[in-house]
């Protein structure tokens, strides 16, 4: 099928979505990102939830792209989630990596495998705040190096919501959730 002329409606893992060779455009018409600790804590609960109901799949939304002339996708419509689920598959991944330098001895932490989540693919068309914020987190740069004006304030403190919700977890391992969140959310 010829992807220029594809207005079809395509279900993706929040896996494939991430690892996805695309590029991801917000464009400067979409507002900030904004998502606070209930939207937030509302998505890690939705997910603990279906995980512990024994659902198959748990569908998170739409996300609604329109393909430009130079092949990245804009983003009309899912910019806060997309960027929530990049935002937790960058915490995932800094949890695995200090992980790995520190010598903890977190059985669940051990079996997260992120290798897949190579790098980010949502970027801001017109804001390099955003993207200096998510280069800096996914480079695992400590958050008190991020406290000034050269990055977003709404990731930094959506990353800190994650942070606070995914320690937060109970009846469920880190590694049962990310394995959910990545393979059966959509």
């Amino acid at each position: 099928m010829n992807r220029e002329d594809d207005t079809s409606i395509k279900e993706f893992s929040i896996k494939q979505l991430l690892s996805d060779e695309n590029a991801y455009i917000v464009p400067m018409y979409q507002r900030n990102y904004a998502w606070g600790e209930g939207e937030i804590t509302q998505l890690v609960q939705d997910i603990i939830d279906y995980h512990r109901l024994g659902h198959k799949r748990y569908y998170i939304g739409t996300l609604v792209v329109y393909k430009r002339d130079d092949g990245s996708l804009e983003v009309i419509d899912g910019q806060q989630r997309f960027t929530t689920l990049s935002l937790l598959a960058i915490y995932l991944k800094n949890v695995v990596r200090e992980y790995k330098t520190s010598g903890s001895s977190d059985k669940s932490k051990k079996k997260l495998d992120l290798s897949w989540y190579k790098e980010i693919n949502i970027g801001s068309e017109s804001r390099p705040k955003s993207s200096n914020t998510f280069t800096a987190l996914n480079q695992g740069i400590a958050l008190h190096h991020l406290d000034n004006d050269k990055y977003n304030e709404g990731l930094i403190k959506g990353y800190l919501l994650i942070k606070k919700s995914l320690e937060q977890l109970k009846d469920i391992s880190l590694q049962d959730f990310a394995s959910y969140l990545f393979k059966k959310v959509q």
